[in-house]
């Protein structure tokens, strides 16, 4: 098996994009109360007031570009070793956020019920 963004046919488009809800202009309890068709909708609106263009608000994670990501879902078996590897690199730094990864372990990987090998 191979990264889908490895795979030619895909030039170098990942798995997952990422919606950046932090640029939407929007205020937490807004977007917290939105439904995914809305979600869409507010995304697809044009032009928007204060000009933030859809290609800023949506990250597909290009490989070698600024916004590159690699995606773990926690219901990948794998998921408590990159988290807890995660948290321990940036616990001297941030301690506040490795614990917050760390506790996700608690619903990762084995403990999460939809635990299944990647795909």
């Amino acid at each position: 098996m191979k990264l889908l963004r490895n795979i030619p046919e895909r030039k170098g488009r990942c798995k997952y994009a990422l919606i950046r809800l932090d640029k939407l202009g929007l205020s937490d309890t807004q977007i917290g109360n939105m439904t995914l068709t809305e979600l869409l909708f507010c995304l697809s609106s044009t032009p928007r007031a204060d000009g933030t263009k859809l290609e800023d608000l949506i990250e597909f994670g290009e490989p070698g570009s600024e916004n590159e990501f690699f995606t773990v879902k926690l219901k990948d078996r794998n998921s408590p070793a990159a988290l807890a590897a995660y948290s321990g690199r940036i616990h001297a730094k941030d301690p506040g956020m490795a614990d917050d990864v760390f506790q996700l372990i608690e619903r990762a990987g084995q403990n999460h019920l939809s635990c299944k090998d990647p795909d």
